[in-house]
């Protein structure tokens, strides 16, 4: 089944050029392996950039130059590390795979559960999400931006239906209460909390953030 939503140009860019940080571009990946046409994308810009630097004449370096190069590997050194794949690339194949009783899930509720994976990169917060079918999230928005892969299954809202390997953003400007149409399992990504804006708000607001 061919995917409905994708990354937009810009964020397929700066994947292509490796701009992106390790979360975000672990969630393109991700859906470029059940996408084609957004691989077809990337692989044309990937190419595109190749082309370019062999067409660049080569700079000799200088002195200075070559101060500034060992500068900046001093200070990526000096850096706080990132994560490297093997920090989750193993739980996020077996949800791939459906794999979901080899997982430690946190249940918040009998049908719905959180699997927080490791992060050390710019203050995101990156977790796996587990939804019976049937289970409706309680209305929300977003105080920053949402990134969602969705790994197995289905759900929806009013703002559309969401399959395997769609690619979702949200952020303040949405408020919205999906509901799983399957057991589904999603890679979500956050900058910031959510905001719970229905008539439990505030309780649920104090319980998950």
């Amino acid at each position: 089944m061919t995917c409905q939503h994708h990354p937009d140009s810009q964020q397929l860019l700066a994947f292509a050029s490796g701009r992106l940080s390790f979360a975000r571009q672990t969630a393109i990946q991700i859906h470029l392996n059940m996408c084609p046409h957004c691989a077809s994308h990337v692989h044309q810009l990937e190419s595109f950039g190749g082309d370019w630097l062999d067409k660049l004449e080569p700079q000799p370096l200088t002195h200075i130059n070559a101060a500034n190069v060992l500068d900046a590997i001093r200070k990526q050194t000096d850096s706080k590390p990132q994560p490297s794949t093997s920090d989750y690339s193993d739980i996020i194949h077996k949800a791939v795979r459906g794999e979901t009783d080899q997982l430690n899930w946190h249940w918040r509720t009998k049908r719905f559960a959180e699997l927080p994976l490791a992060a050390n990169d710019d203050g995101l917060e990156v977790k796996l999400i587990y939804i019976k079918p049937g289970m409706k999230v309680p209305k929300h928005t977003h105080q920053g931006k949402e990134i969602t892969v969705l790994l197995q299954g289905s759900f929806h809202d009013h703002l559309g239906h969401y399959r395997r390997g769609d690619y979702v953003v949200r952020d303040r400007n949405h408020e919205h209460s999906p509901q799983a149409d399957s057991e589904c399992i999603c890679l979500a990504i956050t900058d910031a909390p959510l905001k719970f804006t229905g008539t439990f708000g505030p309780v649920l607001n104090w319980l998950f953030n």
